[in-house]
């Protein structure tokens, strides 16, 4: 093996004395000094130390960051059993993930640490205020809810009645008459009337009544409160307090102004509840040539009783009084009853 002579130095290196060469001697002392084995070492010691504490915090940072992520789900949870009102519902049911392992690297091995993230904890599922309660549609003839003096007032109650819902009017009258005044006292007296005459329901206007007499005793509407009281009284079944408030009522000029009403009303439940026609034919001769559906009545049902009371002469003249009545509704009832009971004395034929 042969051995060959060392390449010659670069020129540059060689003439010590041109720029270059000046400029390379002057900045090796510096180079040197910066290689210099004890500097470097201190240097190499430092970063080991750093990276020592960097290895070891980290395993803790990771610990940490579970430890708080799963108080987080844990207050959660608390957060929705301590509130009713919510309720927590998934969108779909997710099975909670396992923690992500997350390998971190040693100095002098691999170690590994267990982080929890947003995307390892449980779905819980959006939260959502509880749902209003229903709207119950009421049922014909109901009101949602009773109605206040403040929310209606005599045409709201008057335009109800006119529209067909009998209910609601009535409850709106009642309404108005929690007032004061003549309004308050009309108000109620359409109440009970309506109760009365329109939802046939005699038990509620009787109350409704009695609150009236209670509220307005000297009011302008007396007689018809007092006149109304009568008819559901009879409705009722209570025949003699019905019997007894007519014949106070009759006693005044109010009542006088009533008295064929009055007198129909005495003479049926004579003759039809009590089956007392002795006491209903005394009342039903005051309706005797009175004009309307008073009269009409009054007159047959007269009639009828006298032919009861075996009184055929009597019950026939009635019978013929009423055929000759202006518009009379029941003229082939009493015809039939003529023929029934056979002419009269004068009318019986002559022997030949």
């Amino acid at each position: 093996m042969t051995s060959q002579p060392a390449p010659p130095e670069p020129p540059r290196l060689q003439a010590e004395r041109d720029s270059l060469g000046l400029l390379l001697a002057q900045s090796e002392p510096a180079f040197r000094a910066g290689l210099a084995e004890g500097p470097a070492w201190q240097r190499f010691q430092q970063r080991g130390r750093r990276r020592h504490w960097i290895l070891w915090l980290a395993p803790a940072l990771a610990s940490s960051a579970a430890v708080i992520a799963q108080i987080g789900v844990w207050r959660a949870r608390a957060t929705e059993a301590s509130e009713p009102s919510a309720l927590s519902v998934a969108a779909e049911p997710v099975a909670p993930r396992a923690l992500e392992a997350t390998p971190i690297r040693h100095a002098t091995g691999t170690a590994t640490a267990t982080a929890a993230t947003a995307s390892a904890a449980p779905t819980l599922g959006r939260r959502i205020p509880s749902p209003p309660p229903p709207v119950l549609a009421a049922r014909p003839g109901e009101l949602k809810a009773p109605l206040l003096a403040s929310t209606v007032d005599d045409a709201t109650c008057r335009r109800w009645s006119s529209e067909g819902k009998r209910e609601e009017a009535a409850q709106c009258f009642e309404a108005v008459g929690q007032g004061t005044g003549l309004g308050a006292e009309v108000a109620l007296y359409q109440a009970a009337r309506l109760s009365s005459d329109v939802l046939h329901d005699a038990p509620r206007a009787l109350a409704l009544l009695e609150r009236h007499q209670q509220r307005f005793p000297g009011g302008p509407l007396r007689a018809e409160v007092e006149w109304l009281r009568i008819q559901n009284l009879e409705r009722v079944g209570q025949l003699e307090e019905a019997l007894s408030a007519s014949e106070a009522l009759l006693a005044t000029p109010s009542g006088r102004a009533l008295g064929s009403k009055l007198h129909l009303l005495r003479g049926r439940i004579y003759a039809k509840a009590k089956g007392d026609c002795a006491h209903a034919v005394r009342e039903l001769v005051a309706l005797l040539g009175e004009p309307g559906a008073e009269g009409d009545e009054g007159e047959l049902e007269r009639a009828q009783c006298l032919e009861q009371l075996a009184r055929p002469d009597e019950a026939r003249a009635a019978y013929e009084r009423y055929t000759r009545r202006a518009n009379a509704q029941h003229v082939a009832l009493a015809e039939q009853r003529l023929l029934a009971l056979g002419p009269g004395p004068k009318q019986e034929a002559q022997p030949q």
